[in-house]
Parts: C-alpha cells; sequence; structure tokens
C-alpha cells in the first residue's frame, strides 16, 4: 500500500515442486520495483525458515 491505495497484490501458489507467485501490480507503478520487492521479500523469509 501507498498513500493508502494498493498498488500491488502478491499471490502465492504451490505447484510441484516449488511455489509460485503471482503478482499483479496497478497501472501507475513501477513494475519492475514490484517484482524486486517482491523477490527480497522472498528471499528473507526463505532465509528465516532455514535458520
Amino acid at each position: 500500500m501507498k498513500n493508502g491505495n494498493i498498488v500491488a497484490t502478491v499471490s502465492k501458489e504451490f505447484f510441484s515442486f516449488s511455489d509460485t507467485y503471482g503478482v499483479d501490480v496497478n497501472d501507475n507503478e513501477d513494475y519492475g520495483f514490484i517484482i524486486a520487492l517482491v523477490i527480497v521479500i522472498d528471499q528473507i523469509i526463505h532465509d528465516n525458515n532455514n535458520h
């Protein structure tokens, strides 16, 4: 959320042997930046689950 508005929605689905994410980005937002955030957040969660 930014300024009270949803800028992107991320959904996680489980297929076969890996996780799959769906990312819906508002047209007015920077797609690359949002995708980079999703990757970083996933990596942080993955790293914390392995300790």
